[in-house]
């Protein structure tokens, strides 16, 4: 059922979008900062996790990773309001691709491919990527315990 953007919502994109990119990176980054400092329960689940994950390390790695989370969130919170703007033309501005011969090198030689990416920084770039390097892009997404479409 596709939705449709609200008055409000036109609004916030809009304003927002006019507000340099660095000044929004800025802004939220701050404000994630302060979450990631006022927020005892959500950092300690944070630092908690990191410590299953990673048990060689020691808090104040653990701590650098969990606060390195907090900013990536921040900045991808700032990108969001650019992504309307981003067109086939100026992506490349946006989104680092890699690879990309090995994907080529597949479809030519007519074969299906399996894409696995890894989530650094903005993963909603890389979704907005995709479609314009392949020919028949497909992506499907579902919440755990939900039936797949």
């Amino acid at each position: 059922m596709p939705t449709e953007k609200t008055k409000t919502t036109s609004i916030i994109l809009f304003c927002a979008s006019r507000i340099p990119l660095v000044v929004r990176k800025f802004f939220f980054q701050s404000l994630f900062t302060l979450f990631y400092h006022m927020a005892a329960k959500h950092r300690l689940i944070a630092l908690h996790n990191l410590r299953h994950a990673f048990p060689e390390k020691d808090m104040k790695e653990l701590i650098k990773i969990a606060k390195g989370v907090y900013r990536n969130i921040a900045i991808t919170a700032a990108e969001f309001f650019s992504m309307p703007s981003i067109t086939r033309e100026n992506l490349h501005e946006w989104v680092e691709l890699e690879g990309l011969e090995h994907y080529e090198e597949g479809i030519a030689q007519g074969k299906g491919l399996l894409s696995i990416a890894a989530h650094f920084g903005n993963w909603e770039l890389m979704v907005c990527h995709h479609p314009s390097v392949s020919q028949t892009p497909s992506c499907h997404l579902s919440a755990p315990g939900q039936p797949f479409p």
